[in-house]
């Protein structure tokens, strides 16, 4: 595939990138601007997205008569800059920065290295490619298991701390066991150190944008995460490189991952412990936005535009 002076791997970047560019290109002109504009909504569900709109800018508002005042223009609230500072210094958003970096170091670490755990298991590069599949089709029936229950039941935070469980056990077996032991052994510690790295993320995800009340602080905040955690996209795969490097085998590296979940557990369960939040009960976010929804309102639809 080498053509117009570009190799197989730099053509691989070219058709990523011109992918991504022509999905952000197509979202200006195919996202609608406001509620009401949307055809996937019905009138009820447009009136609760505008009245938690109205409340979220009442939320932000100096005073009483401020939200009463900019009901009708709720769509063009000004940023709070103050409220950004207030985010990004949030003992909780600095808190599920850290543990989402714990997070992806795991993640990373099973998404850069995992054909080159099952080559150590075989020693067969052609074996290794092909068993790598059914861990990742595994994982994504795992990733979308855990993410329904957390939706359906609200207890995020256990979600997250069952599927770090798992990954720990995992990680830590296929550490003791990667040169000896059985095969099927060692390809099930597998499965079950990526499918909980999949499984753990989006039910995360959720639970922290849930805890994040308005909407510039659910942006700042989850921008700050997001951002936070993803370092642990060189990290991750450092310590792996390392545990080659100095010891020649990735058994090191997984210990390293499965001590990082064993963190994870420990952290997210004192985050929901701290938040009240232990005895599973849904997320603050989620009991403030659903279980006490306020009563709707008849919307102004000239704040959004012309119906």
């Amino acid at each position: 595939m080498d053509h117009w002076n570009l190799s197989g791997w730099q053509w691989l970047f070219v058709i990523e990138g011109l992918a991504s560019s022509l999905v952000g290109v197509s979202v200006w002109f195919l996202m609608p601007d406001y509620p009401h504009s949307v055809s996937w909504l019905t009138p009820d569900e447009k009136m609760m997205v505008m009245n938690r709109l109205k409340d979220d800018h009442a939320a932000g508002t100096s005073s009483s008569s401020d939200a009463n005042a900019s009901s009708v223009n709720v769509a063009v609230k000004a940023i709070s800059w103050r409220e950004v500072r207030d985010t990004m210094l949030d003992k909780r958003v600095l808190t599920m920065s850290g543990l989402f970096f714990v997070m992806l170091n795991c993640a990373y670490i099973q998404s850069f290295f995992m054909p080159a755990v099952v080559k150590e298991m075989l020693d067969d590069p052609v074996w290794a490619n092909l068993l790598t599949a059914p861990i990742y089709s595994v994982a994504i029936v795992a990733s979308l298991s855990n993410s329904i229950i957390a939706d359906r039941t609200g207890k995020y935070h256990w979600c997250v701390a069952g599927a770090c469980t798992i990954g720990m056990i995992s990680y830590l077996a296929l550490a003791y066991a990667l040169t000896g032991s059985s095969f099927i052994f060692k390809y099930a510690a597998t499965i079950g150190a990526a499918s909980a790295s999949y499984a753990t993320i989006p039910p995360y995800l959720a639970w922290f944008t849930l805890n994040l009340r308005t909407s510039t602080a659910s942006a700042v905040g989850t921008a700050m995460i997001v951002s936070i955690g993803n370092v642990g996209g060189f990290v991750g795969p450092q310590i792996m490189s390392f545990s080659e490097k100095w010891y020649g085998t990735l058994g090191y590296g997984l210990g390293v991952a499965g001590v990082l979940e064993f963190l994870a557990v420990i952290g997210v369960l004192l985050l929901a412990w701290w938040q009240g939040d232990l005895g599973g009960r849904k997320s603050k976010g989620y009991e403030q936005i659903v279980d006490h929804e306020p009563e709707m309102e008849e919307p102004s639809w000239k704040a959004y535009g012309t119906a």
